[in-house]
């Protein structure tokens, strides 16, 4: 049996067992920027009471897009500044502000125009949609069909927008490293 590739070329984290501390960076969480579709739903044991605040319906929610100037145009509430807000910030934000004419409202807010895009030396190149506020480098090529035998897991280009600045960060994905930074 023979074979074109290494394992020290192909295998994932081979430093894994001599890592100690790994931080946790799953408290990270995505803030609202310009452009960006959000999603926003309000729930309230009185259906008829919440309608005025769903755009579309209960069935085909319209989303919200952020403008140039960071705001939305929220039915009732007018116009929002929600740039630089969370998720979930926003989410209170709204909850306190329904909360004064609506008894208990619920208000479910995501963003719908989230993507990657992975190209290179991957199975299935392409843009992604993400369904999750937060995703891996791992989840992201394993969406796009994983790393071939020919890529080189040490030098991995990341490239992610940043307060209208783009920052690139070069990735060894063969030390686990990686696991404790705040580019996994």
């Amino acid at each position: 049996i023979s074979s074109c590739s290494t394992y020290k070329k192909v295998a994932y984290f081979q430093d894994i067992d001599e890592i100690k501390d790994i931080k946790n960076y799953s408290s990270y969480e995505p803030k609202i920027k310009k452009n960006d579709l959000l999603s926003i739903f309000v729930y309230a044991p009185d259906k008829e009471v919440v309608t005025p605040y769903n755009l579309g319906g209960n069935n085909d929610i319209i989303p919200y897009l952020v403008d140039i100037n960071g705001y939305i145009n929220f039915p009732i509430l007018g116009k929002l500044h929600v740039e630089g807000l969370t998720l979930r910030e926003l989410s209170e934000s709204l909850t306190a502000a329904i909360s004064k004419g609506v008894k208990n409202p619920i208000i479910n807010v995501s963003l719908k125009n989230a993507k990657i895009t992975v190209l290179g030396e991957v199975g299935a190149p392409g843009t992604y949609s993400l369904t999750d506020e937060r995703t891996t480098i791992l989840q992201a090529l394993s969406m796009a069909g994983d790393l071939t035998l020919g890529s080189k897991r040490s030098n991995i280009l990341l490239i992610r927008e940043n307060n209208g600045s783009f920052e690139q960060v070069r990735i060894d994905l063969r030390k686990s490293d990686i696991l404790s930074s705040p580019y996994y």
